[in-house]
Parts: structure tokens; sequence; C-alpha cells
């Protein structure tokens, strides 16, 4: 099951700055690959109850995002952004491993509105805006559109608006040169209106600082996110993604989409001309949670600084298999399960409510 988060519907923001191409700074800037040594990993706080039915199950989200923080402090710093009104109650949760920053959030999917940083050969680190819009406006968004450029400003970095919308979720860097997406999310009219597959390349490939995009279909409309590539497939490093497939026997659509990804990715080469390597594992058949919109996808993990940071459903054939999986991909790092299934009922997962600041080179 794909994303299908609580969402309203709000009225285009006429505020929503929809960015030009990357100037040409002399330098090139990239995305590195996310399991390279990070600073630090930034995280939002949700503002807004309403988009969560009640207080009281408003109250379930806040302690899952505050224990997933935690867990993610005992191996790299921890900034959480938050509204200035709602930081006391931020840091009484948090506790005082997470380092809290006042600023105005809607919500807690950081992965997506918050900023991509990129870094050159020469020492230097900027943020790339991917320029949010609530997922084709489905969700209010005036102040998470501004998450990125807000962060560059408290981080004194060059803020470089890109030539297209899409959201961190959306994209998948192997560090090298390839970035993986769907085609569902991005060449879609509630984003990009107007551009085709060509041009949208050029601007995927001057934010991230890739050099070859390699598209799957996706599925437009099956969520709020029109299928983003984070819960499909991931780069391990360059040559390496990982697919992950339903449980074995279930022939749903969302079954052979994941078998076509394998069959698309088997035959693709990346940016530097390497055939892939393409790995698999299985999703959960069983979870813990009831509820329609649970997010039980373990490719939604997280990479931190020594470890992988990965959910656990309940399914403890499927919660074993996982780890093993990774333990595998990941040698030397530790993986650490968590139950996070209130942040996965509402549509989402662990990679989407974090994002990552790698160390300058």
């Amino acid at each position: 099951m794909f994303k299908r988060r609580h969402c309203l519907n709000f009225p285009f923001n006429p505020d929503a700055d929809t960015g030009a191409a990357i100037a040409d700074s002399g330098a090139h800037f990239y995305m590195p690959e996310e399991s390279l040594p990070h600073v630090r990993t930034w995280m939002q706080w949700p503002a807004h109850a309403d988009l969560y039915g009640d207080a009281a199950y408003f109250d379930l989200v806040q302690l899952d995002l505050a224990g997933l923080a935690r867990t993610i402090a005992q191996f790299e710093e921890v900034y959480m952004l938050a509204r200035p009104e709602q930081m006391a109650h931020v840091r009484h949760l948090c506790g005082p491993t997470v380092s809290v920053f006042a600023m105005a959030v809607d919500d807690m999917w950081a992965r997506d509105s918050g900023p991509i940083f990129v870094n050159n050969g020469n020492g230097q680190q900027a943020i790339s805006d991917l320029n949010f819009n609530g997922w084709g406006n489905k969700q209010r968004h005036r102040d998470d559109a501004k998450v990125a450029m807000q962060v560059g400003l408290l981080q004194k970095l060059s803020h470089r608006k890109g030539g297209l919308i899409s959201e961190g979720g959306a994209i998948e860097v192997d560090g090298d040169g390839t970035v993986l997406t769907t085609e569902s999310a991005i060449i879609n009219t509630n984003r990009n209106p107007g551009m085709d597959k060509k041009q949208l390349e050029a601007q995927l490939n001057a934010a991230l600082g890739t050099s070859k995009v390699i598209w799957l279909p996706g599925v437009r409309g099956e969520d709020i996110t029109d299928c983003h590539i984070d819960l499909l497939a991931r780069f391990i490093r360059p040559g390496l993604v990982l697919v992950e497939l339903m449980p074995e026997g279930d022939t749903c659509s969302e079954a052979k989409m994941a078998e076509h990804a394998v069959a698309v990715l088997s035959t693709s080469t990346d940016a530097r001309g390497r055939k892939l390597e393409v790995v698999t594992m299985r999703r959960s058949r069983t979870t813990r949670s009831t509820e329609p919109d649970m997010c039980n996808g373990y490719a939604n993990y997280y990479v931190c600084n020594g470890a992988v940071i990965v959910p656990e459903f309940g399914d403890a054939s499927a919660d074993v298999a996982a780890a093993e999986v990774l333990a595998g991909l990941y040698p030397g790092r530790k993986i650490v399960q968590v139950n996070v299934d209130i942040i996965c009922e509402n549509g989402g997962g662990i990679h989407c409510v974090t994002q990552q600041q790698p160390t300058v080179a």
C-alpha cells in the first residue's frame, strides 16, 4: 500500500514560487548518497491536529515522532523544526538529545518539504529547493513550501531554486550521477504542467547534480504522493538497488508494479554505464494496525551514521527477514527496528519524516 495521507483540499497557493532552473555557479553540486556520513538529521513537527482527525490521535502521532527522533539521536545530531508556540511541548517530548529550532511548519513530512543538501568538490554545501507544493496542492503547505529556504538562512547556505516541482521522497540518488524516480510523481500536471520528460530530466539533473534519470511508471492518484520511489526502490550504493516486493503470492496491482520495477532495473545501466544489480525484500503480510492507510513498507528505512533505522510491524517472520536483508546490505551498521505504527498509519514512514544533511568532504 502506498501513501494515502490524511489530507485536506486547498486551493493553489499563490505564494508558492515554482522557481527557475538552478544557475550555474561554476562548481558542480550534487546530492550525496544517503549512506555517506551525515552532519545531522532534520525533522519537522506536525502543527495542525485537524490533519489527523482528533486531538487524541494527534497526540499519538507526536509521541511516535518524538520516539523516532530520540532513536536517531543515539547515532547523530537531530534538528527538529517546530512552530515557536509548540517548542516547549516538543522539547518535553523529544528530550535533551534532540535540538529544537523555531520555524513555521505545517506537517511532519521532512523528506518531501525539507531541503535537499548538495555538495561540491570545493568543500561547499548548498540547498537545492524542489519547490514543494503539497503533493500537487492536495494539502496545506504555505509554510512547508518555505522550509528549504528558511533552513538555508538558518545554516547560512546558498539556496538554489530548482526548475521543477517535486519532493525528496520522489527521488533516489546513487551519489554517482544517477537518479531513480517515478513518472507518476513528476511527469504530472499537478506538479509540472506543460513540461515533457526531456525537460524534466534536464531539471532533475540540474537540481540534483545527476546526469541520468531512470524512470519507473508508478501510479497516478493511487495515493497523495502519486507513488513515491522511497517505498518501492532504494539505492544501496552505486550499481546496487533494492526493490521491495509484496508478500509472496500477492497478485495486487502494487505487486505487479514492484515486479515490473525489478524487470526494468535489471536491464538498466547507471550514469557510469554499469549494469544495475537488483536485490529484493518482501513487505510484511500482517501488521498490528488495522488502518486501511497503513504504510507497511520496510524499504522506507533511514540510513544514519552507524545505523539503519527500520520499521517493524509485528509480523515476526517478515520483520526478521527484513532486518537480515538490510544487515547484509549495510555491513557494519546496527539495524534498529522501531514501532512507528502511528506514523505509518498516516501513509508514510521513517524515511518520509527524515532528511539528511551530509558531511562536506
